[in-house]
């Protein structure tokens, strides 16, 4: 008889299977359904098999994977039980604290790694030398020789040790890159940029909430996004554990560039700017600011600017055949400004035309 399975979820620990015993089948199947996109199921021996990416999420935003493993485990004679918990939560310090943590102990892993493999490159590329300088540069093997057999086995074992050294050098290589990897992700998550564009997705994502507790119009895009008024109910008190968590996840952020900004970060906002100064956002040039707008500035843009060091709309027509091309600086990819009163003097000096 088929074992009885519980998948639990809660946003704390995620979606775990629990009753699974050693060779039932549960993860090859499960692991089927990651190969189809409909589940990323993976095994830790600490924690068993569990649904990557699950925890900090509710119940709703699982649920579809949770029943197609569901349906995929009882359609081979499993009986499987859902439960969940939705109340059960982290903080956001807690979650990230904990990302950083395993961040670090992904990069240390991975160090680890390389330089075994580059330790174990480096003596295996050792002996194949050590056999090769037995013998004398360029010395043939003396195939009527009784000495024949044994160089033929010394060249065998040499050839074997560069190749090993290969491998180990590859697999050094590989973990290097991972290591990198999971460094600059934290990196990444952490800088400036990505944590004033998340702060803005988040805003967004509260204004919807908003919009549906009221009751009032929401964007067609949305599921469920016109609803007959006011949510009242189950739904209403989904919604407002939505807002609050959205409130947590903003003010986290919020207090994490506000300590950027202690330490001297600068974030640009529109009172920074008016029409004429010049923006700069991570390259050489310096771009006319043609509009001043909530969220971003217009600036001219065009295709083969590459020796342009101030662009403006005369030299893009200069270097592009009329474009009349505009884009989009968000303030977030600002990294500098300079007023247009300080371009104009600097031409004046240099002699260059704008």
């Amino acid at each position: 008889m088929a074992a009885t399975l519980t998948i639990t979820h809660t946003p704390a620990g995620g979606t775990i299977v629990g009753g699974s015993g050693k060779h039932d089948g549960v993860y090859e199947l499960l692991a089927g359904l990651r190969k189809q996109g409909q589940g990323n199921w993976r095994y830790h021996p600490e924690v068993g098999i569990y649904l990557r990416h699950s925890r900090d999420k509710t119940y709703s935003q699982v649920a579809t994977r949770i029943n197609l493993a569901k349906a995929e485990l009882e359609a081979r004679g499993f009986e499987v039980k859902v439960e969940y918990d939705d109340s059960r939560k982290r903080t956001v310090e807690e979650a990230e604290r904990e990302r950083r943590e395993m961040s670090r102990a992904r990069v240390g892993y991975h160090q680890e790694k390389a330089a075994k493999a580059h330790g174990e490159a480096g003596r295996r590329f050792e002996a194949e030398h050590r056999i090769r300088d037995g013998y004398p540069a360029g010395q043939p093997v003396l195939t009527d020789h009784y000495s024949a057999p044994r160089h033929l086995r010394e060249l065998k074992r040499a050839d074997n040790h560069f190749w090993a050294g290969i491998d180990a050098d590859r697999r050094g290589t590989h973990h290097e890159n991972r290591a990198q990897a999971a460094a600059a992700h934290m990196t990444h998550r952490e800088s400036p940029v990505t944590t004033l564009n998340r702060i803005d997705r988040l805003e967004t994502d509260r204004r919807r909430l908003e919009r549906a507790l009221n009751g009032t119009k929401v964007p067609t895009r949305y599921a469920g996004s016109q609803p007959a008024g006011p949510a009242a109910g189950a739904r209403r008190e989904k919604i407002e554990s939505e807002i609050k968590d959205l409130d947590e996840k903003i003010a986290y952020w919020r207090a994490h560039i506000a300590a950027l900004e202690a330490d001297g970060l600068k974030i640009w906002t529109a009172a920074d700017f008016r029409k004429g100064d010049y923006v700069s956002f991570g390259g050489p040039r310096w771009y006319q600011v043609l509009r001043v707008n909530k969220k971003s500035l217009t600036v001219p843009a065009g295709a083969n600017l590459q020796e342009l060091q101030v662009v403006t709309p005369e030299t893009v027509r200069s270097a592009v055949d009329g474009s009349g091309w505009t884009g989009k600086v968000p303030y977030s990819e600002v990294t500098g400004r300079r007023p247009a009163e300080e371009m104009t003097a600097e031409a004046e000096t240099t002699g260059e035309s704008r």
